[in-house]
């Protein structure tokens, strides 16, 4: 059953995370430049809604095994106190230039970050996959990417999926989760023009991928195989992100964008900009966290 959970006018909702410590969603709005965080009851009702407001343009969010959280930013990620609003630097990418910037981000389940680059003219594949261990230098894993977007990783994590905006493919690789090596890149999933674009997903327990297709006015679910095995249609055009949430986390929290809809379009699709939940007969995985 979709519903609207949480009604928003976000321009660029992203990067949803559910905390299973805090019992809590977080997400950003990369337009306005703001975090959110919704404090949830057991049902997933609540209205403890906080809003920050920072200076700077960032795009992901996620969680510290150090009670911590980090925001990832154009260049460089910070450590972010929601409290206080105040950041501190702790990776500064030397390699991004001003023509590119840091995109998606997730946590492995060793604990490293991984984060992937944009090219911000949407044209010349030139952005890169990275890690990241605390301690140590950033690496770059693989190129040629013109928007390195959605991140995951299989149940067993065996595999790794990097989404392709641009191209609409959602690629694998053979992962080895103890040297964090990736090889064996090829695509898992091309999608056509009529299905949208691919942005961010989540894993399940069974390994299924949930993709939001932005510009497709869908989440559709994709088996290990590259099958389409299930398709969500949304009362939006552009979600942008999906993550499994509540107490069970059987509960479908996806994000969604109203940048680039006409006044007309945002009065026949108010939830455009919103952020919309989907009750599975799934579970998904508690998110991994930077160690």
């Amino acid at each position: 059953m979709l519903k609207e959970s949480i009604k928003q006018d976000c321009v660029v909702a992203e990067s949803p995370i559910w905390s299973q410590r805090g019992q809590c969603f977080y997400w950003v709005d990369v337009g306005k430049q703001t975090v959110h965080k919704w404090q949830a009851n057991k049902d997933l009702s609540g209205t403890a809604h906080q809003i920050v407001h920072l200076p700077f343009v960032f795009s992901a969010i996620f969680e510290g095994a150090d009670n911590k959280l980090y925001l990832v930013a154009e260049h460089q990620v910070l450590h972010f106190d929601f409290t206080s609003a105040n950041t501190e630097s702790i990776i500064h990418c030397e390699q991004l230039d001003q023509e590119h910037r840091f995109n998606d981000a997730k946590v492995d389940a060793k604990g490293r970050l991984w984060l992937g680059s944009m090219n911000k003219t949407l044209q010349a594949p030139s952005g890169h996959l990275y890690s990241f261990e605390k301690n140590q230098s950033i690496q770059q894993k693989d190129k040629d990417f013109i928007v390195s977007n959605g991140l995951s990783w299989s149940p067993n994590n065996k595999v790794m999926y990097v989404v392709e905006t641009v191209s609409r493919t959602i690629y694998q690789y053979n992962f080895n989760l103890k040297s964090g090596e990736v090889s064996n890149k090829m695509p898992l999933i091309i999608f056509d023009e009529t299905q949208g674009k691919p942005d961010g997903i989540t894993i399940d327990k069974n390994g299924n991928i949930w993709v939001a297709m932005w510009d497709g006015w869908a989440v559709l679910r994709v088996n290990p195989k590259g099958d389409i095995i299930d398709t969500i249609q949304l009362p939006v055009a552009r979600p942008t992100s999906v993550t499994f949430g509540g107490e069970l986390l059987n509960t479908l929290l996806i994000t969604t964008a109203s940048y680039g809809l006409t006044p007309e379009a945002l009065e026949q699709y108010p939830y455009s900009g919103s952020i919309l939940s989907y009750q599975t007969h799934t579970q998904g995985l508690t998110a991994n966290l930077f160690r």
